[in-house]
């Protein structure tokens, strides 16, 4: 499943070159850290909902209940 995740984000984001995705799963847990430029301008509320979208079917699937996203731009990791 953290494949297809990290796959899911990096086809959403792939105009960013300096694209950054760290996903862990245990169980039905994951813990999804991106850095991209995408999110220059964003709020935390829209980083976190774009990074959503690509998850959506696992979570209404019943394979992922519980998700931690943090997102950054460079300049603010």
């Amino acid at each position: 499943m953290e494949k297809e995740i990290q796959a899911n984000i990096e086809e959403l984001l792939s105009n960013d070159e300096n694209l950054e995705v760290d996903v862990s799963v245990e169980g039905n847990r994951a813990n999804i850290k991106v850095v991209s430029e995408a999110f220059v301008g964003m709020s935390r509320v829209a980083r976190q909902q774009l990074i959503y979208s690509c998850i959506n079917d696992l979570i209404q699937g019943g394979h992922l209940h519980a998700v931690s996203i943090v997102t950054h731009t460079l300049a603010e990791v």
